[in-house]
């Protein structure tokens, strides 16, 4: 495995453009402009052109899990995303009896829900769809409500597709586009060892296992949930494409 992890840590990884806010599933807070200091900042630069700032470098992440152990009688699977050793993201599995494990809740770091992701399985795919709080454009109508929070409705937001094949594949796709946002590839099923491309081809993440937890190393400007999620399907297609028991059939 030694060698197989120092070619894939070698792996470079490029620079990707911020998707705009409507394709994130958190977008951004509103940059407040000052106009005034606008103007200056533009006549400045004029007079002194500057060079282009250079791209940030990758960001790193830890997913961990909990919950999925023999003796974890009465918990639900959870995966906890981190960033420098603070969580940012809780994603809770349904429990088995109640959805078959086949719905997932997450959270912020506040406690508020943020996404529900619905899965189903087909002939060599399995589809895993995400629904937001709130609607993403005007007169969308509701798709069903978490399977615990009834007078919760959830509003179709993304779609996610992982294929078995010679090289299993994920696409990540926001709402009605041809494109997908992100494409992954389990470069190797025996590591679990994924790739995030863009549509284009340019690779703007890297899926390896850490010890008993995840690495997720990602481009700035990529969307770090959507990224995880779509690890997490394109890593379950080689373990009965269940999101929610992904990582945990993995780690």
């Amino acid at each position: 495995m030694g060698n197989a992890k120092s070619q894939f840590a070698e792996v470079a990884i490029g620079t990707a453009d911020l998707p705009a806010a409507d394709k994130l599933i958190i977008p951004p807070p509103p940059k407040k402009t000052i106009p005034i200091v606008g103007e200056i900042v533009k006549q400045v630069s004029k007079l002194s052109p500057t060079k282009p700032a250079p791209p940030m470098p990758p960001t790193t992440y830890t997913v961990t899990k909990a919950g999925d152990a023999p003796w974890d009688v009465g918990k639900l699977p959870t995966f906890t995303v981190l960033l420098d050793d603070e969580a940012i993201f809780t994603m809770v599995a349904s429990p088995f009896m109640t959805t078959g494990g086949k719905e997932m809740s997450v959270y912020d770091v506040s406690g508020a829900l943020v996404l529900v992701t619905k899965y189903s399985m087909g002939f060599g795919s399995y589809t895993t769809t995400c629904f937001k709080t709130s609607p993403t454009f005007e007169g969308q109508e509701s798709k069903g409500t978490p399977y615990n929070a009834k007078d919760t409705p959830v509003y179709e937001f993304a779609t996610i597709v992982a294929k078995t094949g010679y090289t299993n594949t994920g696409t990540y796709t926001v709402g009605k586009d041809d494109t997908p946002l992100y494409v992954g590839k389990l470069v190797s099923t025996m590591h679990n060892f994924v790739t995030i491309e863009t549509a284009d081809g340019t690779i703007v993440g890297k899926v390896a296992p850490s010890g008993k937890n995840f690495s997720v190393e990602i481009a700035a400007g990529c969307d770090a949930l959507a990224v995880v999620l779509l690890a997490q399907a394109t890593i379950g297609s080689a373990y009965g494409g269940n999101v929610a028991g992904a990582l945990a059939g993995a780690m």
